[in-house]
């Protein structure tokens, strides 16, 4: 076998150890952060609403806003939700206490035609890639016409985090969205989730886990790369006495 076939395998086996390494940082959506702390009513624009989006946010006191215009769409299927950490204090908050969200499915045509949502529902729903235990208490699906301009504005009732979440379809390859938003990394997601800890009783065990999973993904990381390591030796010396 000749240098540069040894170096093209070396160059594969260190791909896949990268793979390996970040696959767990993978989300099933796009986590974005809403740039809310200059703007008093972020707007944020989303050219493929299709394609599942995660927002997270947090209002600081009743009747701030934040838009989210919807200005495409690949498939006709208009799916959003909100949900809320499963923390003190949001998860005590009252109904009337909850974001509410005003839809608007044609901007253009029918600006006027206004639906409201409040946050009736209370549905435990556990993130397992940022491990977090969410509560989702708005959800809607519905189908839409082509080419449809949706805005949808989402209005606080008093200081809470929140995630919209929209669309279902799985890239991660592109970038859809622009305006006051931008990437929320895993680091970010749980200090957004363990903001106010001092209230909740949980956060210690939540803490540990977390804390023993990262571990545990480094040692089998590490043990992942050396076994790569060993058999990339093992056939080199192969070859090597067979040439």
């Amino acid at each position: 076998m000749t240098n540069l076939k040894f170096i093209k395998l070396f160059i594969f086996i260190f791909s896949l150890s990268f793979i390996f390494i970040n696959s767990y940082q993978i989300y099933a959506h796009q986590p974005y952060e809403v740039n809310n702390s200059n703007i008093v009513k972020p707007v944020i624009e989303i050219s493929d609403a299709s394609v599942s989006h995660a927002f997270y946010g947090e209002f600081l006191s009743k009747n701030e806003e934040v838009i989210f215009n919807l200005n495409g769409f690949s498939e006709n299927i208009l799916q959003f939700s909100i949900l809320i950490p499963d923390k003190n204090p949001e998860n005590i908050l009252l109904e009337s206490d909850l974001p509410e969200i005003y839809l608007i499915k044609n901007k253009l045509t029918d600006p006027d035609n206004e639906e409201k949502f409040y946050a009736k529902e209370r549905i435990n729903f556990y993130e397992p890639f940022s491990k977090m235990n969410l509560i989702r208490v708005i959800t809607y699906k519905d189908t839409i016409l082509p080419n449809s301009n949706v805005s949808i504005r989402i209005k606080s009732n008093s200081a809470a985090r929140y995630v919209f979440s929209v669309g279902y379809k799985e890239i991660f390859s592109k970038t859809y969205t622009s305006g006051e938003t931008e990437v929320f990394t895993s680091s970010d997601m749980q200090n957004w989730y363990s903001k106010n800890y001092e209230l909740s009783t949980d956060l210690p065990t939540e803490s540990s886990s977390q804390s023993i999973s990262n571990y545990l993904i480094i040692v089998l990381t590490c043990f992942f790369i050396i076994l790569l390591l060993v058999l990339f030796i093992i056939i080199y010396k192969y070859y090597k006495r067979t040439s």
